[in-house]
């Protein structure tokens, strides 16, 4: 995070060597850029992107800037939208640290200037990027990376990564350079609460404020700062990439992406959820803290922010063992279904090129080596599959992913349960989303080990300075050379749509194709794998055939819609995932 002292300390140090400090006029703010670490990129800090959604906006969707402020804003003034941790994770990270849960929390919990008033982007661009565009109209602007950013759907914001190392890549060798933008959005209850039919809640209204972040911002005011608004590629990982996957899928592929491609790393969000039950909770928490019955959605809105605040933290804090309570879910308007069963139906927007990535163990995160209690472990995936009934849940936990071993796939309580997690909520969405681009995407499998969920993310903001990405000793430094080689196929491929371009300086990435084929970035280095594992493709059937979720929704009286039907024994068992049986490039 770039506090105001060092924003401050940036831009004296610039005043220091003789440079006029940039400021972009966007019509209704001014804005003054600070020189980054090493003097070579300008940092635009806190652009507001949306009106605050406080008051009467609390649960809907923002609305584009329309108050007007010409004082020059130099960002120094920093907020995040508010925070939420489950106490399974603050447990677990006061293990890792050997902090007591309550110290932990309080570390978590102290994140500075947590606001509902959030809605704010940052732009670093090259210094030869900027100059070029203040040259006048008819300039061409450089590409454009917009990172949003994971953490669950409760916790997260732009400030956690430093983009330096990823841009100092891209200006290597005398080039350019690209344009990168990092968004926040409302979490948690704030941006994520289904009110379950109450009329004073929006649901996903985190998905409309990167929507507005990237249509009434980037797309429009981008050039200003020497970028190409229609040359525009996102990267996300976990939440950040899931959203990517609701972006496509919105509206069933009517509501067209703002963006040409995408970098979709390690997709995850809630496959199953009791709507009705965390309402429900939220409502009685609310009344707990507020010391009065709390009945509706316009009652909930009108809470003071303090207590607000805590109704937030208590409802993530209370999360069954690895949930967090709040994250997407259907609303029959923006997510009109489960992506998966979108995908398959050929309900989403084709039109964008893809790169996705996976993690060889993803589900470590959920289920470490030393789970090997069977019983603990089935609970763990009961608490997160709310939908399943029993007769299915017993099915996935005897057919799906039987006691071990099981040749090529596991030996242990342990390696049963976090395949489980790996695929039900990350490498089969990876699946999903191959198949319904006809296989035409690029796809890798990081397996550094112990390769579990995020720790690609150190390498995808990997500095030579370390001012990239925060330091997790558990998973050991990062090979530099592994990071810049992954950085690189990334900024191809934001560049030119294609991470082999130019050919040559890097071993070739083949399309995933028929044959499911990746590239890997392993100890060994780059190298080439296969997507193909004994069994997944039928396990990924059942999950994007949604068992349970559909059933569930029936019984309220939900149309459940083409591919969201299927019981267990339609789920399929061949080798390979298709779009409902045929190649579906969307509408």
């Amino acid at each position: 995070m770039l506090s105001a002292a060092l924003v401050l300390g940036l831009a004296l140090a610039a005043g220091a060597r003789g440079d006029k400090l940039p400021v972009v006029d966007l019509g209704h703010s001014l804005h003054r850029g600070a020189l980054n670490e090493a003097g070579d990129v300008y940092v635009f800090k806190n652009i507001r992107f949306g009106e605050p959604p406080v008051g009467g906006r609390r649960f809907r969707p923002a609305g584009p800037v329309a108050t007007v402020n010409r004082t020059v804003d130099d960002g120094a003034v920093d907020y995040i939208c508010p925070q939420a941790f489950p106490e399974w994770y603050v447990r677990k990270g006061a293990d890792a640290m050997g902090l007591a849960p309550e110290a932990m929390r309080a570390l978590l919990e102290a994140a500075p200037a947590q606001s509902e008033d959030c809605l704010f982007l940052d732009v670093w661009v090259p210094k030869k990027i900027y100059r070029r565009s203040a040259s006048g109209p008819g300039t061409k602007g450089a590409p454009v990376l917009v990172w949003i950013c994971g953490g669950g759907y409760i916790q997260g914001s732009k400030n956690r990564y430093n983009p330096t190392g990823l841009l100092a890549r891209s200006m290597k060798n005398n080039g350019d350079g690209i344009v990168y933008v990092g968004i926040d959005y409302r979490l948690g209850l704030y941006g994520f609460l289904n009110g379950d039919g109450d009329a004073d809640i929006v649901p996903n209204v985190g998905f409309h404020d990167q929507r507005l972040a990237l249509n009434g911002a980037v797309n429009k005011y981008i050039h200003l700062f020497g970028g190409d608004g229609g040359d525009v590629t996102v990267l996300g990982e976990s939440a950040g990439a899931g959203s990517i996957m609701h972006h496509i899928t919105a509206e069933g592929g009517a509501k067209k992406v703002p963006f040409g491609r995408a970098i979709i790393q390690s997709p995850g969000f809630p496959i199953y959820s009791d709507v009705a039950a965390t309402w429900r909770r939220v409502l009685a928490t609310a009344s707990r803290l507020a010391g009065r019955e709390v009945r509706s959605g316009a009652e909930l809105a009108a809470l003071d922010g303090p207590t607000l605040l805590a109704v937030n933290r208590v409802a993530v804090a209370e999360s069954p063992g690895n949930s967090y309570t709040f994250g997407p879910t259907v609303d029959g308007a923006y997510v009109p279904d489960f992506p998966g069963a979108l995908l398959r139906a050929g309900r989403f927007d084709g039109r964008p090129r893809l790169m996705i990535g996976q993690n060889s163990h993803e589900g470590r995160a959920y289920v470490g080596p030393g789970d090997n209690d069977a019983a603990a472990i089935r609970a763990k995936a009961e608490s997160v599959l709310p939908d399943l009934s029993a007769e299915d849940m017993d099915y996935v936990w005897t057919e799906l992913y039987p006691p071990p071993p099981q040749t090529g796939l596991y030996g242990s309580e342990s390696d049963r349960g976090a395949l489980l997690f790996t695929e039900a909520f990350f490498t089969c969405n990876t699946r999903f989303l191959a198949a319904a681009f006809h296989n035409d995407t690029w796809s890798y499998r990081f397996q550094v080990p112990p390769g579990e969920h995020g720790q690609d993310v150190a390498y995808t903001f990997y500095s030579a300075g370390g001012v990239g990405a925060p330091a997790d000793a558990r998973l050991g430094p990062v090979d530099a050379r592994l990071a810049g080689d992954m950085q690189q196929y990334m900024l191809n491929f934001a560049a030119t749509g294609s991470p082999n371009a130019p050919p040559g300086r890097l071993p070739e990435w083949p399309p995933y194709g028929d044959r499911a084929r990746l590239l890997t970035f392993g100890p060994e280095g780059v190298g080439t794998g296969s997507d193909e594992v004994e069994g997944r493709s039928r396990r990924c059937a059942f999950w994007q055939s949604g068992v349970g979720r559909a059933a569930s929704r029936a019984a309220k009286g939900v149309d459940v819609g083409r591919g969201d039907g299927a019981r267990r024994d339609e789920a399929g068992s061949g080798e390979r995932l298709s779009s409902g049986g045929q190649s579906l490039r969307g509408k």
